[in-house]
């Protein structure tokens, strides 16, 4: 490199070495360096299609020698730092380790131990080349193209690095810049570039100019069509990166002095910034050429040709603030300053914010658990705070802030389980549906408002087949006409068959549910994944146990129900049998019009009384009838009352002869077999709705509210006297932090540290 002195180099850079802007780029630079987790700081970065002359370019704005490779590519990122500093001028080359290296700790270790220093006046573009070289080899990068090393040693590894070869050169005649130059983009893919290297680099590129922090310095030779150059529309953003609204990219274009006379116009119209107009606008540069270089051109030499070239008449209609390198540079210094500066807040702003995440996942993580006593207190608060949520949403206080299919809203998932199935054992309704009392139409009354039940859509037979089968059947015969309780239980057991399958899928559902808020509520109170499984298992048995005793409650009810005698002191039941029995008394004696020959509808009303009063009791004599009609207050002397109960008897044997019969001999009614089934049907009919209610009510009440939500279920499960009775071994396997929270804590505590410095490094100048 030729050395300028300071005064030219300053001039050439415009700089302001008075301290606000130097402290603020230092600042940025420090913050930088630590690498902070998710913030992304404003840079400029150089892009360009291959052989555009970007090299040529960054060489005359830091001021040392790029190694001139033409068709080469490096396999990472160069980042030039320039730092204005009152120390001797030197070069400083090291690699940054990128956000894979980042994951080893190892590795960023080896990687610090890449070193180089030099003198300004001994970088040149061998040296250059080398440290390219070496990193290359250093970064462990196989097949490096940019390399000029043999085959044989770079034929391993990977293709390329998202690791970072900072060049840092320090003088006091340089600026504060830093400026990013990522490979080169090329079009034609050969053997030593190959179509998936032109994809990767493609890919490392949108990386950087994806961040909206970034200044896009998009190199374009003159010598292409800005349409045909690839690297101008991924900077305008093709494939969904970049900048679209060019609010973020200046436009440099090289290599002018390569045109041939008369063909500058269209170099003219790109730069009148017209046609693909970019908010930072266009620059014209002239570098250094081959020539240049072989005749060791100095940068000053090469400022004042640069000068002279675009003051030639062609080319004067340019605004000259946008001439030469020594315009751009002075324009891209003031560009990041003012950057940085409008970015400042925005980034404080983030750094408090990964701050306040990693300092909220590390208190999810706790402290590290070393011994027993902190290991029993870290779960003892997991357990006071489960308990407390437990009961928040068991009490419904937290139900209205969040929505309908949350897993925390238990009593609103508990409760929709309980209208279900109450709905699903009503809509099922009996095995066979009830007759009314016509014996012909069915009766619904026991159903759900009128449904038949979806089981009497199926059943065979109807409900009196049924009773006389099971009448038949049964072991335990009496006399004829005579009912039996054992007959009822077993019909009822039939009737009622579904109840079982129903109940085991409402509470299923409802342990599915608890399930769910358990996981949810411990999930909540629990960060770590790692020990919120291990704790989760740890009661995993006990659990199940409390489960299994909710179906062992659900089991004794539907025995109770099912196996047992038929019983109720429900006062609704006798009525409803009085009514049927009654209204089975006027419809066989309206529909043979017997009463209507001899009484008057008054007296007709009493019979159907005194009959009900005959034959609720079989065994009532005549003169027990004569008592009956006196009370009833039938017309007529105690002979025509002797006679009316004469005509009761023949009543009884002309209008009910299928059910019931009057004994010649011993005159008293006798119950026919159809009776006893009409009987069995009537009881059956009044007592299966009262079941079915005390069952739902039963089952809700003994199984869900008390076994599985009360006190003593599942959920008092995890308390502080659990904590308390675990074992020191038990704690451990627990509590013990395992191999990936042990790194997600050393990454956290990382992130955090990092973060704090940066946020003292910034507010030191703010």
């Amino acid at each position: 490199m030729e050395s300028m002195t300071k005064e030219q180099f300053s001039a050439n850079f415009g700089i302001d070495s008075e301290g606000s802007r130097i402290k603020l780029l230092d600042a940025i630079d420090k913050v930088r360096d630590l690498r902070v987790r998710g913030i992304s700081l404003p840079q400029i970065v150089a892009l360009g299609d291959q052989n555009c002359g970007k090299s040529s370019l960054l060489e005359s704005i830091s001021g040392i020698s790029f190694p001139v490779n033409d068709g080469l590519c490096t396999r990472f990122v160069i980042r030039i730092a320039l730092r204005h500093t009152s120390k001797p001028a030197a070069v400083h080359a090291s690699i940054k380790p990128g956000p894979t290296s980042e994951k080893s700790s190892a590795v960023c270790e080896r990687l610090k131990g890449f070193q180089h220093e030099f003198k300004v006046s001994e970088f040149g573009p061998d040296q250059f080349q080398d440290i390219i070289d070496k990193a290359t080899e250093f970064m462990g990068i196989g097949g490096a193209s940019g390399s000029r090393r043999g085959s044989s040693e770079s034929k391993r590894g990977k293709r390329f690095s998202d690791d970072i070869l900072e060049i840092k050169v320090s003088a006091n005649y340089l600026p504060h810049l830093n400026i990013v130059d990522v490979p080169g983009l090329f079009s034609n893919p050969n053997m030593s570039q190959t179509e998936e290297d032109q994809k990767l680099v493609e890919d490392m590129i949108k990386s950087y100019i994806r961040e909206p922090e970034t200044i896009i310095m998009a190199v374009m030779s003159a010598m292409t069509d800005l349409i045909n150059q690839h690297i101008f529309n991924l900077a305008r953003g093709q494939g969904g990166s970049g900048d679209p609204q060019g609010i973020r990219t200046v436009g440099v274009i090289t290599k002018c002095d390569l045109l041939k006379e008369g063909s500058e116009d269209r170099v003219l119209q790109i730069v009148a910034n017209k046609d693909n107009e970019l908010r930072h606008g266009f620059f014209v540069v002239k570098n250094r050429s081959k020539d240049d270089v072989e005749n060791l051109v100095t940068p000053e030499e090469r400022q004042k040709s640069e000068i002279s070239f675009f003051s030639e008449e062609r080319w004067n209609s340019i605004d000259r603030e946008r001439v030469g390198v020594q315009k751009l540079n002075v324009f891209l210094t003031e560009l990041l300053h003012e950057r940085i500066r409008s970015e400042l807040p925005k980034i404080v702003q983030n750094i408090n914010h990964v701050m306040a995440d990693s300092q909220r996942k590390l208190s999810g993580l706790g402290d590290v658990r070393k011994d027993s006593n902190s290991q029993r207190f870290y779960l003892t608060v997991i357990a006071m705070n489960y308990k407390d949520k437990v009961k928040v949403w068991l009490d419904g206080i937290g139900e209205s802030n969040v929505e309908l299919s949350h897993p925390a809203r238990i009593l609103t998932h508990i409760y929709t389980l309980i209208k279900r199935f109450r709905t699903t054992m009503k809509e099922n309704g009996p095995s066979r549906p009830f007759k009314g009392p016509d014996r012909n139409e069915e009766d619904n009354t026991s159903g759900s408002d009128g449904d038949k039940g979806k089981n009497a859509e199926v059943a065979p037979g109807d409900i009196y087949s049924l009773i006389r089968e099971e009448i038949d059947r049964s072991p335990a015969r009496l006399l004829p006409g005579k009912t039996n309780s054992v007959v009822a239980e077993k019909l009822f057991q039939e009737l009622a068959k579904d109840w079982r399958r129903c109940a085991e899928a409402h509470v299923e559902d409802a342990i599915e549910a608890i399930e769910k808020f358990h996981s949810e509520i411990l999930k909540q109170v629990t960060p770590d994944e790692a020990v919120r499984t291990r704790l989760d298992l740890s009661m995993g048995v006990e659990m199940c146990r409390k489960f299994e005793v909710a179906r062992t409650e659900l089991e004794k009810i539907i025995n109770d129900e099912l196996s047992g005698s038929l019983n109720t002191d429900d006062e609704r039941f006798l009525e409803k049998v009085t009514l049927a029995k009654r209204k089975r008394i006027q419809l066989n004696l309206a529909r043979n019009n017997k009463s209507d020959m001899w009484m008057s509808p008054t007296s007709s009303q009493a019979l159907v009384e005194v009959l009900f009063e005959v034959l609720t009791n079989s065994n009532v004599v005549t003169g027990t009838i004569f008592k009956v009609l006196k009370l009833a207050n039938l017309p007529g002397d105690e002979a025509d009352t002797l006679t009316q109960a004469g005509l009761i008897s023949q009543i009884i044997k002309e209008a009910l002869p299928k059910f019931y019969g009057v004994s010649e001999t011993a005159n008293a009614l006798t119950i026919g077999p159809d009776a006893a089934v009409e009987e069995i049907h009537d009881d059956l009919e009044a007592y299966y709705p009262i079941a079915l209610e005390r069952f739902i009510a039963n089952v809700n009440n003994q199984v869900i509210f008390r076994e599985l939500l009360g006190e003593n279920g599942p959920l008092s499960l995890l308390d502080p006297k659990y904590i308390s009775q675990l074992s020191t071994e038990q704690l451990q396997d627990i509590v013990k932090e395992d191999n990936n929270t042990a790194i997600q804590r050393n990454k956290l505590e990382l992130d955090l540290k990092r973060a704090s410095e940066a946020k003292a490094i910034l507010e030191s100048i703010i």
